[in-house]
């Protein structure tokens, strides 16, 4: 990141300014030394609440947020005027060194807290027990998708469900808990996106698909929350390369669910 990037951030986080995502995305990924990729940007809809289902593509060296930020930008390209596109965001690094000690929790969750709230991001808890507060963040992504008050035009949101890396960066399967939410956020006939984040030939890229409805997937139940996560992440299967199916290797090639 470059010293100018993350003195500006700083000071947003220490006063409370709010920035606009995609303008520092676009910043940011314009001074990659290869300039990256997008594909199908016709996919993406031009007004109205989506959300977007990405995976978690990174590895020594490319850090996941620089393939956030290369879909934000893709998204308000696309989108021009319309409502910033607003992610579903960790809410803390586990298991991050600083030099022989952990960082401190309380210390990572706040900084985390304060990113989110320049970016108007949401913060997931990691921690399984945070239970109320992964409630809290259902209903505050729903808020962004179908806004409660009168003349607040909703958003698309941002999920990357794995919410983990792949040792080989090939795609894992979520938590079942991921297909619930989807089910819950897409009520309606808000459509699901997928985009698929990869390096093709040394470029980051992403691809995105043609938007997924799980309006007939309405149902309560395991098996309806089985069925729509697996719809949505064999279409983002289905968009990278063979060698990335992972837990979908099979089923997306034949194209079945």
């Amino acid at each position: 990141m470059p010293p100018l990037y993350l003195l500006a951030m700083l000071v947003s986080v220490l006063t409370g300014r709010r920035r606009s995502f995609s303008a520092d995305a676009r910043w940011l990924l314009s001074r990659l030394p290869i300039p990256p990729r997008s594909a199908g940007e016709e996919h993406i809809p031009a007004q109205g609440a989506f959300v977007i289902v990405a995976n978690h593509y990174q590895r020594p060296g490319l850090w996941v947020a620089w393939g956030v930020c290369l879909v934000s930008m893709a998204v308000a390209r696309r989108r021009l005027e319309s409502p910033e596109m607003r992610w579903a965001m960790a809410g803390e690094w586990r298991a991050r060194p600083l030099g022989p000690l952990p960082w401190p929790a309380p210390f990572l969750r706040w900084i985390f807290r304060r990113v989110a709230a320049t970016y108007g991001h949401v913060v997931v808890p990691t921690a399984d027990f945070m239970s109320a507060g992964r409630a809290q963040a259902a209903r505050a992504m729903l808020r962004v998708v179908r806004p409660p008050t009168s003349g607040v035009a909703p958003a698309p949101l941002g999920l990357l469900p794995e919410g983990r890396n792949s040792p080989d960066r090939s795609l894992q399967r979520p938590d079942r808990s991921i297909g619930r939410l989807l089910l819950h956020l897409c009520r309606g006939g808000i459509p699901v996106l997928p985009a698929a984040v990869c390096e093709v030939e040394g470029t980051l890229t992403v691809t995105f698909g043609p938007p997924v409805s799980l309006e007939p997937l309405q149902a309560d139940g395991d098996e309806t929350a089985d069925a729509a996560l697996d719809e949505v992440m064999l279409a983002v299967a289905r968009l990278l390369p063979p060698s990335m199916h992972g837990a979908y290797a099979g089923r997306a090639e034949a194209g079945g669910r």
